[in-house]
C-alpha cells in the first residue's frame, strides 16, 4: 500500500470516528419531546394526593438506562435536602407488556429511594393523566396542587452532574421562586416497549 494510500485511508477513518463521536454527543445533548402536563392535580386521576406536603413524580421506562443517572441524582439530592416530601415512582407499563417485562434494576433501584411509593402503571392510565411522555421526567405538585415544576435532573442522556432542574427543586423547597419551571428531560419514550437508548448504543 502507498503511503499516499495510507494518508487517505487514515484521514477517512478520522473522519468516520470524528462524525460518529460527534453523534453519539448530539444524541446525548438533544432532549426528548415533552407534553405539558395538567397545571393542578388532576382530581380524575387514580392516584389521589392529600397534598399535606409537596409531591414529586417522577415517571420511569423500566428498561431505560438513562434513568438509571436520573436515580443517582434524585438520591443524592434526597440526601441533601431533607424537607419532607411525598414521592411517587411511576412504572409504565404498556398494556401489550409481558408479565414481568417491568422487573429491572431500575425498579430495584425505585423500591431502593428512601420514603418512595412506587407504582406500576399497569394501563399507562397515571402516565396519561399526567401527560409524561419521557423516562426521567419529573413534575412537582405543591401542597395547594398546582404545578410547581416539571423537567429532568440530568445534564444530558445518562451523564449525572450540576443541572438547572436541581436547582430549581432546590429553591422550590427553600419556598423561593425559580427563573424556571420547565427544564429539558433525557431518555426514552415511556410509550414504547423497547429501550431507545439501548438501540442507539448498538
Amino acid at each position: 500500500m502507498s503511503r499516499t494510500t495510507c494518508i487517505i485511508s487514515l484521514a477517512c477513518w478520522c473522519l468516520l470516528v470524528g462524525c460518529g463521536c460527534a453523534w453519539a454527543f448530539m444524541y446525548q445533548m438533544t432532549p426528548s419531546p415533552q407534553y405539558t402536563p395538567p397545571a393542578v392535580w388532576p382530581s380524575e386521576c387514580a392516584l389521589t394526593d392529600k397534598h399535606t406536603q409537596p409531591t414529586l413524580l417522577v415517571f420511569v421506562h423500566p428498561k431505560c438506562p438513562c434513568t438509571r443517572a436520573t436515580f443517582r441524582q434524585l438520591e443524592r439530592f434526597l440526601t441533601r435536602h431533607q424537607q419532607k416530601l411525598q414521592i411517587y415512582v411511576v412504572i409504565s407499563k404498556p398494556a401489550s407488556a409481558p408479565i414481568d417485562w417491568e422487573h429491572t434494576d431500575l425498579l430495584a433501584s425505585a423500591k431502593a429511594l428512601p420514603d418512595a411509593c412506587v407504582i406500576i402503571d399497569d394501563q399507562d392510565e397515571i402516565r396519561s393523566c399526567f401527560q409524561a411522555s419521557t423516562s426521567g421526567e419529573i413534575l412537582l405538585y405543591g401542597v395547594d396542587g398546582r404545578l410547581q415544576f416539571q423537567g429532568g435532573i440530568t445534564p444530558g442522556r445518562g451523564h449525572e452532574g450540576a443541572n438547572p432542574g436541581e436547582a430549581i427543586l432546590a429553591a422550590l423547597l427553600k419556598q423561593e421562586t425559580p427563573d424556571l419551571q420547565t427544564t429539558h428531560v433525557f431518555g426514552c419514550g415511556l410509550e414504547t416497549k423497547k429501550s431507545c437508548c439501548e438501540g442507539a448504543r448498538r
